[in-house]
């Protein structure tokens, strides 16, 4: 599963610097276009993520959105309980 960036903080962090997407854009060497989808949310493969995250001065762990814990039934197939009750004749 591809992670999930904080963009705003991204955002946030342009804005502090003082910088357009375009200053972004030239600072890591990439188009103007690609900046402007991860900072969309857009598309973020992890190189592209820490070299943006790197020339905002922040650390890309920082900016991974945890993905949810799943409940145990649902991690792990041989935790999984039958949708149909087992019936035990009697005697």
């Amino acid at each position: 599963m591809t992670p999930r960036y904080n963009t705003p903080r991204m955002r946030n962090a342009l804005a502090a610097a003082g910088w357009t997407r375009s200053d972004l854009a030239r600072e890591v060497q990439m188009t103007p276009k690609t900046v402007g989808a991860v900072l969309d949310g857009k598309t973020a493969r992890p190189p592209t993520v820490r070299l943006i995250a790197e020339a905002l001065g922040l650390e890309i762990a920082d900016l991974v959105i945890p993905e949810p814990d799943l409940p145990a039934e649902t991690a792990s197939p041989e935790n999984k309980q039958s949708a149909t009750p087992e019936i035990t004749a009697p005697g």
